[in-house]
């Protein structure tokens, strides 16, 4: 398993809705830095030096290509239910990848 370093919004989102395991068992070792940097320096950064930049909605994907959850969808559901925005676009396209826009 790989070691990602991560930051604090899929830490908090998953967090809580109780699947920080899911982290775990994706990836092995998370790291969370010391200082908390901006969210797309971070990323911008993390582009510029060839690493893979993965969100909170793609922690999931990966979760469920890997058989660690089951469906994407619930999870969302909850994640807007918490104030976690997510645009109709985006969640649509989510769920497309993840085989259940129609559920």
């Amino acid at each position: 398993m790989r070691r990602v370093v991560i930051n604090s919004t899929p830490l908090i989102i998953l967090g809580n809705l109780n699947l920080l395991n899911v982290l775990h068992r994706l990836y092995g070792v998370v790291s969370v830095p010391q200082a908390v940097i901006r969210e797309i320096t971070a990323k911008k950064t993390a582009k510029f030096l060839g690493l893979t930049v993965t969100g909170t909605l793609g922690v999931l994907l990966k979760a469920k290509s890997n058989g660690i959850i089951g469906e994407v969808k619930p999870i969302m559901d909850e994640m807007n239910r918490l104030s976690f925005y997510v645009s109709e676009g985006v969640r649509n396209m989510v769920l497309t990848q993840a085989g259940e826009l129609d559920k």
